[in-house]
């Protein structure tokens, strides 16, 4: 799973612009001191907390899977790979 963990990190990003903060905002918001951790969560180079996920979730207005749905995705697929592979054939709604 290792190769999972940095695969929503572009999804930060997206979700930072489309409600039309800076990093320096939100980095504010989130009480950091800069946007030192905030770069590297949108570069793939840290991982979030649960606390920040949940945190940029509400500042975004959005849900936490829609921040990290690859990895949740992923992580779908490793748990239960039989019924992942269901799905795919098309045997299950």
């Amino acid at each position: 799973m290792a190769h999972a963990q940095n695969k929503y990190f572009h999804r930060l990003r997206k979700y930072r612009r489309l409600m039309g903060y800076n990093r320096k905002e939100v980095a504010r918001r989130l009480g950091h001191k800069d946007t030192s951790l905030l770069s590297r969560w949108e570069t793939g180079k840290a991982n979030l907390s649960l606390e920040n996920a949940v945190r940029l979730s509400k500042l975004y207005k959005t849900l936490v899977n829609e921040l990290i749905y690859e990895l949740d995705r992923e992580i779908g697929q490793e748990l239960f790979p039989h019924e992942q592979a269901i799905k795919r054939r098309g045997r299950d709604p």
